[in-house]
């Protein structure tokens, strides 16, 4: 399911960035997903790992010349996001075109992997201008848990994975389902 989602995000932002160039933007958005983990110190330290080694062998078998062999998975990303789009009334790129963004995408290495668990990694990501966390790459991923559900604005947020199973249902908890929708 993340592997998914990381596609999904991947073709995502791709997505958006050819629909800006294509309306003729001088500049082309920044784009993140969220991974809301488990409250759990482990999974503070291992979801974080797994989502940038992800990243980080998506990266390497473009480098590699092996985009054939990741490519089932960005196509079936564009499939499940071509409907959504086109249903929504936007025009959805040619599948072949984002394909290419895809591998200019892993190419130049836009794909930023940020751990924020804690009151500093939030204050280091945060922008002095706006308040928000920085977008410092065109597709940024951050992984974290409570730091992220506490009121931090994140422009440009398109995807969010909620990694976490509640055993009571308190206030909040209930609150931050529904911030999802």
């Amino acid at each position: 399911n993340i592997r998914a989602a990381v596609a999904r995000f991947v073709v995502g932002g791709c997505v958006r960035r050819l629909q800006q160039t294509a309306k003729g933007a001088s500049k082309l958005g920044h784009f993140a997903l969220l991974v809301h983990t488990q409250a759990a110190i482990n999974a503070l330290v291992w979801q974080p790992r797994l989502i940038h080694q992800l990243a980080s062998d998506l990266v390497a078998a473009e480098a590699a010349g092996r985009f054939a062999s990741i490519r089932s998975l960005f196509d079936e990303a564009y499939d499940n996001l071509a409907g959504s789009v086109e249903l929504a009334g936007f025009s959805m790129p040619n599948r072949e075109i984002v394909m290419e963004y895809v591998q200019t995408a892993l190419q130049q290495k836009w794909i930023n992997v940020l751990a924020v668990n804690s009151d500093e990694d939030t204050k280091a990501y945060l922008s002095v201008a706006t308040g928000e966390l920085r977008l410092d790459a065109p597709l940024t991923i951050f992984v974290g848990g409570q730091y992220l559900d506490r009121g931090v604005t994140i422009t440009g947020l398109i995807g969010f994975i909620y990694g976490r199973s509640p055993k009571s249902f308190q206030q909040d908890t209930v609150l931050q389902h529904c911030r999802q929708f």
